[in-house]
């Protein structure tokens, strides 16, 4: 199968590109796909029979490109400085990372299985 997300539907989430960030992307999202296929085994077959939809998919590869995109360094902190006004700010690990990952949550949502379950951990028998 054929990685379902396209630069458009980046562009479409995030900004227009265009020259070699255009060329970039697309690769992060190739890139994307094939992590994607290694992390969750069978998200092919879960697309063709509709137990995640295909919008979803391509949804979770945008989002990831996009984080990697705003931080392909990896800083961990930013400052923006103007005339007189700076604005800085701390990156969270995961975004700091700079790396193309996934988190947990989207994760779960591409396993095709409903949100978490709960578990009882022990139970009380009345006397």
């Amino acid at each position: 199968m054929l990685n379902p997300a396209q630069l458009a539907d980046v562009e479409d989430r995030w900004r227009p590109l265009d020259g070699q960030d255009a060329v970039t992307v697309k690769t992060w999202l190739d890139d994307a796909w094939n992590t994607l296929t290694i992390e969750s085994p069978g998200i092919e077959d879960r697309i063709e029979n509709d137990v995640v939809p295909e919008p979803v998919v391509v949804a979770v590869l945008a989002e990831a490109v996009i984080r990697k995109a705003k931080n392909a360094d990896g800083k961990r902190q930013q400052s923006i400085t103007i005339d007189d006004a700076t604005r800085s700010w701390t990156l969270n690990d995961f975004a700091a990372s700079g790396e193309l990952k996934f988190t947990d949550s989207e994760l779960l949502r591409l396993s095709g299985k409903p949100g978490k379950t709960r578990v009882k951990a022990f139970s009380v028998m009345p006397s």
